[in-house]
Formats: C-alpha cells, sequence, structure tokens
C-alpha cells in the first residue's frame, strides 16, 4: 500500500476533529442534562460558550485539516510511505487501537468518579453512597466505554471480516 505522510495526517486530524465536536457538543448536552443549582447565569453561558467554541473548532479542522498537518510534516508532506501491510490489517490496527482508547478513557472516568466520591465524602459534605449513587449514570457510561474497548480490541478480526463481507469483497 503506497500513501503520503500527509495523508495519513490528515486522517489523523479528521479523526480528532471529530472527537473534539463529540466531546463539546455532549458537555453541552451533560451540563443540560444535569444542572448545577445555584451557579450564575454567566457560568451558564461560558460553559456553553466554551463548548460551542470547541465544537467550532473542532468543524474547522475537519474541513481544514492542512491547517494543522502541514507545519507538522513540513518537506516530508509528499514523501510516498510504502508498507507490506494490507489494507486489511491496517483497519485491523485502527480498530484494536479505537478499542484500546475507549477502554483506557472508559478507567480514566471510572477512576475519576471513585475518587471524587471519595473526596466529596471526606470533606464531610455527603455519604459516600449517596454520591455514588448520584454518579450511578457516569458509572454506568464508564463501564459501557470499558467493555465497549475490550470487545472492539479483541473483536477486530471479526469487525473486519463483517465490514468485508458487507463489502461484497471476499
Amino acid at each position: 500500500m503506497k500513501t503520503t505522510l500527509y495523508s495519513i495526517l490528515c486522517a489523523a486530524a479528521r479523526v480528532a476533529a471529530l472527537l473534539l465536536v463529540v466531546e463539546s457538543l455532549l458537555g453541552i448536552a451533560g451540563h443540560f442534562l444535569n444542572p448545577i443549582d445555584g451557579v450564575p447565569v454567566l457560568t451558564n453561558w461560558i460553559v456553553i460558550g466554551g463548548g460551542l467554541f470547541g465544537a467550532a473548532v473542532g468543524v474547522v479542522l475537519w474541513m481544514y485539516p492542512g491547517w494543522l498537518v502541514r507545519p507538522a510534516v513540513g518537506r516530508a508532506a509528499h514523501e510516498v510511505l510504502e508498507s507490506s501491510l494490507a489494507a486489511d490489517d491496517i483497519q485491523r490496527i485502527g480498530i484494536c487501537l479505537i478499542g484500546i482508547w475507549f477502554a483506557v478513557d472508559g478507567i480514566r472516568s471510572l477512576v475519576y468518579l471513585l475518587i471524587r466520591s471519595g473526596v466529596v465524602a471526606s470533606q464531610g459534605y455527603d455519604n459516600p453512597g449517596i454520591t455514588l449513587a448520584m454518579s450511578a449514570p457516569d458509572i454506568a457510561a464508564a463501564l459501557a466505554l470499558i467493555v465497549t474497548g475490550v470487545s472492539l480490541t479483541l473483536g477486530s478480526r471479526g469487525l473486519v471480516g463483517l465490514l468485508i463481507r458487507l463489502r461484497g469483497r471476499s
């Protein structure tokens, strides 16, 4: 397979831009779904504005990834990269990496939630059980990320086979 370093990094920048847009919009939605009582109106607008700014940056990076990639690669932008890996192997590696990313992000979220509930309880603000119960949707989301990530990582060969069958190739 032949490609250039520039095209590979543009694809990676677009994936990062997509994740930035999704995370920004989910942050705004989470702010509306879990409002914090007693927060000034200005703070709400700052949170919403920050989320919209992040989404806008993600859209611009999706449309123009070269702005970020070209300075990074410099003169090597048009060097041809050859690989003996087949497209199916590269696809399997990509699915594994996404799975690992999801699993690590889920573990990070779960550890944060557990530490947060412990800190809140140690400060005497709340009972740790109540804090954990209030965080149940977030804990479920973190566990779902972990399960999804492990499933993607371990099932990448089967997913690539399924994609091949769906495309009609043997």
